[in-house]
Formats: C-alpha cells, sequence, structure tokens
C-alpha cells in the first residue's frame, strides 16, 4: 500500500469489494485504512518493503501479496488487551487482539480459528498442536506464556499449567505478527526480540516464552 496509514483513508465497502470513495483524511490512530488490492505497482511496493523488513527475497512475499497487502493496512493500529464492556471490536477503534488474530485467518487464509485462551484449551482443541521452532510456517498460530518455557528439554510440559500472556501469526524468517507487545500496536516482531525483563539478557527475548504453535488441520 503506497498511501501510508496518516496520510490517506480509503473506504472500501468489503475487504474484496472494492474501493467506493477515497479522500484525504485527518490522521487518526483509531481509524483502518483500506488499500486497492489491484493496484500492480501497488503490489511491487508492498513486496519490496517487507522483503527488506523481513530479510527475504521479494519473490517470497509476492507469493502471498494479499497476506501483505493485509498487514500493510493493519500495521501500527492500536489495539488494547480486552474490549470494554458494551462495546463492539471495530476498525474504528482499539480492538481486542484475538479479535484481530481470528479475523485475519478467515479473511487472509480462509480459516476460522480462534486463539485459545487458556494452555489446557489448546491441548484439547482438535488442531495441530507443536512446540518445536524449526517446523514453523506462514499462518501458523503462536503462542508465548509469561513464564520461561522449555517445551524440548521438559519431559512434564504438557502436565503443566501455563498461561498464555500473548499470541501471534508466524509469517517467515522468524517473524510474525502480533498486537500483544509494549507498543500495543499490530506489529511484526522477531522470536530473537526482547519482550520482557531485562534487555541485557538472553532470557528476554520472545523465544524463551514459546508455548506452542497451531496449525488448522484443513490448512496443511
Amino acid at each position: 500500500m503506497i498511501m501510508k496509514y496518516n496520510k490517506y483513508l480509503i473506504v472500501i465497502t468489503a475487504l474484496f469489494g472494492g474501493v467506493s470513495c477515497m479522500q484525504k483524511a485527518t490522521p487518526s490512530l483509531n481509524t483502518k485504512p483500506s488499500i486497492d488490492y489491484k493496484d500492480e505497482q501497488n503490489d511491487d511496493w508492498i513486496a519490496q518493503k517487507y522483503a527488506k523488513k523481513l530479510g527475504v527475497r521479494q519473490d517470497m512475499i509476492a507469493r502471498n501479496i494479499h497476506l501483505y497487502q493485509y498487514i500493510n493496512s493493519w500495521e501500527n493500529a492500536p489495539c488494547i488487551k480486552e474490549t470494554p464492556k458494551n462495546e463492539e471490536n471495530s476498525e474504528e477503534k482499539p480492538f481486542d487482539p484475538n479479535w484481530f488474530y481470528e479475523k485475519t485467518m478467515l479473511e487472509v487464509f480462509n480459516l476460522k480459528m480462534k486463539p485459545a485462551k487458556a494452555f489446557e484449551e489448546l491441548i484439547d482443541r482438535k488442531m495441530n498442536l507443536f512446540y518445536g521452532k524449526n517446523y514453523l510456517s506462514e499462518g501458523d498460530m503462536l503462542y508465548f506464556s509469561s513464564n520461561y518455557v522449555n517445551a524440548e528439554t521438559d519431559p512434564q510440559f504438557t502436565q503443566k499449567k501455563y498461561d498464555i500472556a500473548a499470541s501471534g501469526i508466524y509469517l517467515t524468517n522468524n517473524y510474525f505478527l502480533t498486537c500483544n507487545n509494549n507498543e500495543k500496536k499490530v506489529k511484526i516482531i522477531n522470536l530473537t526480540d526482547y519482550w520482557k525483563g531485562d534487555t541485557t539478557k538472553t532470557t528476554a527475548i520472545w523465544d524463551k516464552y514459546f508455548l506452542a504453535a497451531e496449525r488448522s488441520l484443513q490448512d496443511k
């Protein structure tokens, strides 16, 4: 999307419905811009932008350009942990992360998939659950605990109670899309980025709090 988040707003009737009108708008952090999915120059710009950001070849981004068009339209949008009572999630104001993940999985990957809110729920669900980060692929749901986790060496891992403090959607090259970051905005984060605690220690990075990944059985 050539038009940056703080410059223009394109109003669309639906995600794939096309543009109904375009106008300059007063910059607002609470407004989600949209994009023209049929603009080939837009596609090239998107591919270049995210290839550089994720450290991959441009053709790797172009394979699923729709995903990165979608990310570009949401990046830096504000999100909050819980939606206030008597309010609904909306593109026009801060939104709940799980609502965003569910929306993304449906609109980008055509999957009805609600993020788990508890580790017990994650284990009980009929999904492809795994703990090895080497097997991650685009579209996997990621879960992080607020406590240090080492699933690969802990034989009692699945018997213990862990909280789910953060979630995200895996992209590529150790990068994932998440709302559960310190800025409370939609961001692309690397598993080696610092999340919490003393930033001089390796235990403060996202990777050390990785709990599990979930893959829809209907997808892969």
